[in-house]
């Protein structure tokens, strides 16, 4: 009876990898869960597969199996974390136990449609929205609810919007959810609406490398960015001022920071940039955020080291 209950708790989780990745029936076709099959014993058949998810039928048994994961790295970025923060951006939103993509979201749809997971876009409809097909990418867990991979799906599902002084931002909604989000990250703003949060792009930046292909190269093309350079300058004046010379030594030290020469040009002092970061929310930065702003600081050294020229 165990042997059986292992060999069945082996067939669910390999057919369920098989829907993630392969086909999203795979249960039909058994030949395609053999890349997934790590038990000693025989490949099951179409029907053996039917049997181990019984008393429950098979969909919801594949379902249960993906919502106990512990562990969903493998189909990083395309993980629970990344789903859930596209869901508190508003840009996939699930309607009659179907997902969708919002209009105006033309990155994330050429990044759904070049991805490595089960599941495709049908044609928008009459209000842009393109509905999400066969994918079992909602059943994946969602494993923190305040991580940096929900922050970089927040990010990259924000709408693009400009505001009156030329200056681009990313909106997103402005729900309770969304609110206490920001606030555990320290993130702040004084633009936007009575409905939306317009964010700087610094943050998609600084998550970039945690999005696909098309959100990541999204922020790298905003020409007038909100709340920057000043808003760079502000964090690294809070955290690294105690490093000799003056900071940033380096255009994009952070995301959108200026050169010293554009510093001195524009006469911002330490004093001018500590009342920057007061005004910008970022006088009190959070641990989660200083580790974020850490690792890039430290990519950059490493790109330095790579490529001296660059």
């Amino acid at each position: 009876m165990a042997k059986d209950l292992k060999r069945n708790q082996a067939i669910l989780e390999s057919t369920a990898r098989a829907c993630l990745r392969v086909h999203p029936q795979a249960w039909r076709y058994p030949g395609m869960i053999e890349k997934y099959w790590e038990h000693k014993s025989f490949l099951p058949t179409s029907r053996q597969i039917i049997r181990a998810a019984l008393p429950q039928p098979i969909c919801p048994a594949i379902r249960q199996t993906i919502q106990s994961w512990n562990d969903d790295s493998d189909y990083s970025p395309w993980t629970g974390n990344f789903w859930y923060g596209l869901q508190l951006s508003s840009a996939v939103v699930m309607h009659r136990r179907h997902f969708y993509i919002k209009n105006n979201r033309p990155h994330l749809v050429e990044d759904i449609t070049n991805w490595p997971m089960t599941g495709w876009l049908g044609k928008p409809d009459n209000w842009g929205r393109h509905y999400l097909k066969q994918s079992w990418i909602g059943s994946l867990p969602v494993l923190d609810i305040n991580g940096v991979e929900v922050l970089a799906g927040l990010m990259a599902g924000a709408k693009t919007v400009f505001s009156g002084q030329g200056k681009t931002f990313l909106a997103v909604p402005r729900t309770p959810a969304v609110f206490r989000f920001l606030d555990q990250w320290g993130i702040y703003t004084n633009h936007g609406t009575p409905k939306e949060f317009w964010l700087s792009p610094f943050w998609a930046a600084l998550t970039a490398s945690r999005m696909p292909m098309a959100s990541a190269a999204r922020p790298f093309t905003i020409k007038h960015p909100g709340d920057c350079p000043l808003l760079s300058l502000a964090y690294y004046e809070v955290l690294y001022s105690g490093e000799p010379g003056l900071h940033p030594p380096e255009a994009w030290a952070l995301p959108y920071a200026c050169s010293v020469a554009t510093r001195k040009r524009r006469k911002w002092t330490k004093k001018s940039l500590h009342l920057a970061a007061i005004s910008l929310g970022v006088a009190h930065v959070p641990n989660c955020m200083r580790v974020l702003l850490d690792e890039w600081r430290r990519s950059r050294k490493e790109l330095k080291l790579y490529n001296p020229d660059g």
